[in-house]
């Protein structure tokens, strides 16, 4: 081999092991870059979590601090922590088991839940799935019931419903759900709604 073919061929692997290099450290940067990804979603997975009560601690932990939350002496923050109780109530099993008690508990378990349903209702954003949930139906049963005042907790956290003025469909839902016969057999036993 003349000297000619030696440079090439010195040349050709000086350029093999460069290429090799820098693959090597592109390979290993995007190595790096993946992992650091699936590390942050894990971490967001994490947070997300916490807050939302994935875990049975983290959750009691979040409820239990935004009940304190919700005593404070700072209208805004008490202001604020109930909301997110309202919507992690509304979100999670609580507003089916309102309409369930309310449904078929007892005298004041079922006074308990349409006052729970009356305070969920309070925000129309909520409302949407409550009324999914059968807040409805569970609101004019309770008015049948021949309780005074369990009726006339039905009736007014029926209104929280139907009072508005975009509550049109909601109205009709009460309706084909039998609120208007449940208001006059109220009215007809005078238990004064």
């Amino acid at each position: 081999m003349d000297s000619q073919s030696w440079e090439y061929l010195a040349a050709g692997l000086a350029a093999a092991v460069a290429t090799y290099r820098v693959l090597g450290h592109v390979l290993a940067q995007s190595a790096y870059e993946v992992e650091f990804w699936r590390q942050a979603q894990q971490r967001r997975r994490r947070r997300r979590n916490a807050w939302s009560g994935g875990s049975s601690s983290a959750g009691a932990l979040r409820t239990a601090s935004l009940g304190h939350l919700a005593l404070h002496a700072d209208f805004r923050l008490r202001r604020a922590a109930a909301e997110l109780l309202y919507d992690s109530a509304v979100r999670g099993r609580v507003a089916a088991l309102a309409v369930r008690t309310a449904r078929a508990g007892g005298a004041a378990d079922r006074r308990r839940a349409v006052a729970l349903l009356q305070a969920l209702a309070q925000a129309p954003g909520r409302q949407r799935r409550l009324v999914r949930a059968g807040a409805l139906e569970a609101l004019v049963a309770c008015m049948r019931s021949g309780d005074k005042e369990l009726a006339l907790r039905a009736a007014a956290a029926l209104a929280e419903f139907v009072g508005r003025d975009d509550a049109g469909q909601w109205r009709a839902r009460a309706a084909a759900a039998g609120a208007l016969d449940a208001v006059a057999m109220a009215l007809g036993n005078g238990t004064g709604i």
